[in-house]
């Protein structure tokens, strides 16, 4: 008959991960003050990553530039 030979392959015990990227939401027009946008939350929007430089934020980026910050 034949003799078999297991081949162990050489793959690491554990496989490094890199730590995901924090997922940035798509901006959402919010509704009232209880879901506004923050200072320093941070949402894409048309394909562009902002940073919300005030507090109680409703606008859009388009709407109130000041309002964000792009990042």
């Amino acid at each position: 008959g034949r003799i078999w030979e297991v081949v162990k392959m050489d793959t690491p015990a554990t496989t490094p991960t890199t730590p995901a990227a924090p997922t940035v939401a798509a901006f959402k027009q919010p509704s009232g003050a209880h879901d506004a946008y923050k200072q320093g939350d941070r949402v894409t929007y048309k394909g562009a990553t902002w940073e919300s430089t005030i507090n109680a934020n409703v606008w859009s980026p388009d709407a109130y530039p000041q309002g964000w910050k792009r990042i």
